[in-house]
């Protein structure tokens, strides 16, 4: 996995996006995977005190890049620090590089990136 940052000021917007290696041959098959993950997501960790949902994915916030290779991205308005990141990202981020299990999702692959002044 890799993860590359630019450099953002404390005062601009930001996007997340995640490169996902997949096993999916398509976007809907993708986004059906990549939710499954995110009810697992919300589930797991609806116990904790700060947890919000998180909503599903949908066609605009994805698309395919080249055979198996999906663009997921999100993003803030006002990005200071790593504390800004989505928390279901750093957990994506985080169980790819513990246990790297995330094939039951269908993703075989993961680069991260912030990219300042959405």
């Amino acid at each position: 996995m890799k993860i590359k940052i630019d450099y953002v000021t404390n005062s601009s917007s930001a996007s997340f996006l995640l490169y996902i290696e997949s096993t999916a041959r398509d976007e809907e098959e993708f986004i059906e995977s990549f939710n499954k993950f995110l009810e697992d997501y919300n589930e797991e960790n609806r116990w904790k005190k700060n947890h919000r949902n998180v909503s599903f994915i949908n066609p605009k916030e994805i698309r395919q890049i080249s055979s198996g290779v999906f663009i997921v991205e999100d993003w803030i308005t006002m990005y200071n620090d790593y504390d800004d990141i989505p928390n279901y990202i750093k957990y994506l981020i985080l169980r790819h590089i513990i246990d790297n299990n995330l094939i039951q999702y269908g993703i075989k692959d993961l680069k991260f990136e912030i990219k300042g002044d959405r």
